[in-house]
């Protein structure tokens, strides 16, 4: 999303359209826009009528590279060893998937194909579907999932949250308590 333009989003349908020619597989694909990203959107095109909805300091279209540079600039102060821009894209097919979505919905939602390669062939030159509905759905399913873990909220109800490592490893369960 962080190519995005003003005039590539419909905001009736709220949906986006990204142009092939900025596409990896060079076709056009369409990304209904639901909860906190379409909210961020709103805002940007309260703001911006036209052009890049999101630029750098500079005033360049941000894209994942310029995400990259500044992960690996601030990669000692990221509480993590090792996180890269497609991490985010791991985490949303993983967590997808969780939420009982198919594999082909995944994919459609990530902008890839699925199946093998009969069934490649088939979506490619006979199904004329952009899955929008699908795509709707698994995306407000992530989207009250990803406020879930904002909230610090725990996936399901049988996880036992620890209090903290240090407990933990100190070998204290008193103070574990299940969610």
């Amino acid at each position: 999303m962080s190519g995005i333009d003003a005039a590539e989003v419909d905001r009736d349908a709220w949906i986006w359209t990204l142009p092939g020619a900025r596409s990896k597989n060079g076709r056009q694909r369409l990304t209904p826009l639901v909860g906190l990203a379409r909210q961020i959107v709103e805002v940007r095109l309260e703001k911006i009528d036209r052009g890049p909805l999101f630029v750098t300091e500079q005033g360049d279209v941000l894209n994942s590279n310029c995400v990259a540079s500044l992960l690996v600039k601030r990669r000692k102060s990221i509480p993590l060893d090792h996180f890269t821009t497609h991490d985010l894209r791991r985490t949303v097919a993983t967590g997808l998937v969780d939420l009982a979505f198919s594999f082909e919905v995944v994919a459609a939602v990530l902008g890839h194909e699925a199946g093998s390669k009969d069934v490649r062939t088939l979506i490619r030159h006979y199904i004329r579907t952009d899955l929008i509905s699908q795509k709707r759905a698994a995306l407000e399913a992530w989207d009250t999932r990803l406020r879930q873990i904002i909230a610090g909220e725990p996936q399901v109800d049988n996880v036992t949250v620890l209090a903290s490592r240090r407990d933990f490893a100190g070998g204290r369960t008193d103070d574990l308590k299940s969610a």
